[in-house]
């Protein structure tokens, strides 16, 4: 719970400076400058891929598939808890994009197409509570070291999702930025939920002596 504070404690100071257009998003106009100017078509393809990672295009079917597994291995608990993780993300930043209301980059640098206001950004949120959830859960009950994988193969993803966005002229990189730490401090309140509830999915039955 202090990291969900934390984090939602950073959103908050990034969603202040964005509305008073000082602090962090003073960076945001430089550092889109820069991923215009160096834009290749060999990177342009792959930023277009990369992006669909963090798209309800892809995470939807692939979180269905996944709570099938869920259902037959461990029951409704582990399946409720990663939709938890997806809707609330969903909610949470349909919400902040209302209340901001920020307008996006130059439509003229724009990649691909987008729809609604800037902030945070839906892809970024997107892909970390996806993501980071399915390496929880895949974690869970598993070795520190294999648990410590796929939580940097998660972040791995969710990072190129980010850069991938700003690269595209999609978003600015607070958007990215408040996308993340709303993101992080809806996980860390959902999971700590989760280990204070207790998960189901985590407990064994004892055997019986003979």
């Amino acid at each position: 719970m202090a990291a969900a504070a934390l984090f939602a404690w950073i959103f908050g100071g990034l969603t202040q400076d964005v509305a008073a257009g000082e602090g962090a998003a003073t960076l945001d106009p430089g550092t889109h400058a820069f991923a215009v100017a160096h834009r290749t078509g060999w990177l342009t393809v792959i930023m277009r891929t990369i992006t669909w990672l963090g798209s309800n295009w892809v995470l939807v079917p692939l979180l269905l598939a996944v709570t099938v597994v869920l259902l037959r291995r461990h029951g409704r608990p582990a399946a409720g808890w990663l939709w938890a993780g997806y809707l609330g993300a969903i909610g949470l930043y349909a919400i902040a994009k209302q209340v901001v209301s920020r307008p996006r980059p130059a439509m003229i640098d724009l990649i691909g197409h987008v729809s609604g206001s800037s902030y945070p950004s839906g892809h970024a949120i997107q892909s970390l509570t996806a993501w980071g959830m399915l390496a929880l859960l895949a974690g869970t009950g598993r070795s520190p070291r294999l648990r410590g994988g796929l939580l940097a193969a998660a972040a791995l993803v969710v990072l190129l999702v980010g850069v991938s966005r700003i690269y595209l002229g999609a978003h600015w990189l607070t958007d990215v930025l408040a996308g993340y730490a709303l993101g992080a401090a809806w996980i860390a309140a959902l999971y700590a939920l989760r280990l204070r509830r207790g998960d189901p999915s985590r407990r064994t039955t004892p055997t019986r002596a003979a």
